[in-house]
Order: structure tokens, then sequence, then C-alpha cells
């Protein structure tokens, strides 16, 4: 187990990216403080992040949303063995409910609905685009309502490689009842047409969120240059 684990996080590196165990740690500290027991897994590929936190303690439900076809097939197995664990339909989450065409990437974890810029694929040539799957999206206000979400302790984490900004747009009836999220937010445009990190940091604060930590997401490490942050809000006052 523990060579499977190291094997993953030189995946994960070689792409980019990388979230240490360290900050899983740290990151699941938070949700003790705040009592979270249900975390929504909006991008969830093949499991990483719901095992890493598995891994650092988190003991609580987890539901894990996922669009590409052959990880959803590897996330379902590997939930099998986790009774607080349940797998969605295959399915996208965004801020409209239709049928739409998600990218999918070499490294499958840079997968998006929106097209992939340069500025990516040139710091991450295993990023790059190999072929289009169809698949359902879904909104959150759409599957989630006021009672389920009140009586959870919600925080919701969200990796869609540049549509945060509509997962969120597609979640503001639940909005006021979740504790926290997780997003992924770029200082340079990636994605074509995504929303940048400021706009996303000024809505959570518009919906009483304050920014409690930032983790290291992806980064040109020829120039030194990080590229996204892993952004983690909680509702003030709770």
């Amino acid at each position: 187990m523990k060579m499977l684990k190291r094997a993953l996080y030189r995946v994960i590196e070689k792409a980019g990216y990388n979230i240490s165990r360290s900050e899983y740690y740290m990151l699941q500290r938070s949700l003790v403080h705040f009592g979270v027991d249900m975390i929504i897994d909006i991008g969830a590929n093949t499991g990483q992040f719901s095992q890493s936190m598995r891994s650092s303690g988190y003991k609580g439900n987890i539901v894990s949303y996922e669009p590409l076809l052959s990880a959803h097939e590897i996330l379902i197995k590997k939930a099998l063995k986790d009774d607080k664990w349940h797998v969605a339909q295959r399915c996208a989450v965004g801020d409209v409910n239709k049928d739409i065409i998600i990218n999918v990437s070499k490294n499958s974890v840079s997968s998006s609905v929106l097209p992939m810029l340069k500025t990516h694929s040139d710091v991450a040539i295993s990023s790059v685009y190999v072929s289009k799957e169809t698949v359902k999206m879904i909104t959150l206000d759409s599957v989630f309502n006021e009672k389920e979400i009140k009586e959870k302790k919600i925080f919701i984490k969200i990796d869609t490689q540049g549509y945060e900004w509509q997962v969120l747009q597609g979640a503001q009836k639940i909005m006021p009842f979740v504790c926290g999220i997780l997003c992924e937010v770029s200082f340079i445009e990636l994605y074509e047409g995504q929303t940048m990190w400021l706009e996303i940091v000024e809505y959570m604060q518009r919906n009483q969120f304050e920014l409690w930590a930032l983790y290291h997401g992806f980064s040109d490490k020829k120039i030194g240059r990080s590229l996204q942050m892993n952004a983690v809000f909680y509702k003030k006052n709770i």
C-alpha cells in the first residue's frame, strides 16, 4: 500500500500538480475544527483526493462526482471498500443540466469542458487532449435539497480544471448552507474562458466565506512560477 501511495504522488507531481501529505493533514485539521461530516468531491478523477483525506484521518461521508468513463469505473471500485464513500452516477457538474462534451487529457487529471491553452500544455506535456467524451452535466442545486444540506456540515471540493466558476453558479441555492469549500484557482489563464482567481475570491467573500488556507497546486518548475493553487474557504461565524 505504501509503495502504491508513493507511486501515486510521483504521477501527480510529474503532471505539475502537488498537494503534499502535510497539506492534506492540515486540511483534515480544519475539517475537524468546523465539524465537517460530508465532503462533496467534484472532479474526483480516480479518487486521489478522497483517499488522501482518508489517509489523513477523515472518517465522515464522501460523495464523489466524475465525468470521465475510465476514471469513473476505477472510482467505483475503490469506493466499494468504503461504506461511507458514495460515487454518483457518471456526470459532470456545472451551471446547467444538459449533455456536454468533455475534453479528455492524456494524464486524465487535466481533462476539462473548456479548451486548453498553450500556457498549460507547454508546462505539462502530458496534459494535452487526446479524445472527447459526451456526458450529462448536472448542477448541485438540482441534486441536493435544503433539508439534506441543513442536516450535514458540508464541505465541497471543486477541481474541474477551469470550470470552477460554473460549479459555483450551479450551487447558489445550497451555498448558504455550505460550511466550507476547496476551490482550485488560477493566476494565469490555462483554459479558454475560465474565471480567474480574484473574481472567485471576491465571489466567495460576497457569500460570507473567508479565505482560510492556500495549498500548492500547479506550477511551472522551470521558471518557479505558481500557476494554480487550491484555496480553502470557510463560512464566517459558523
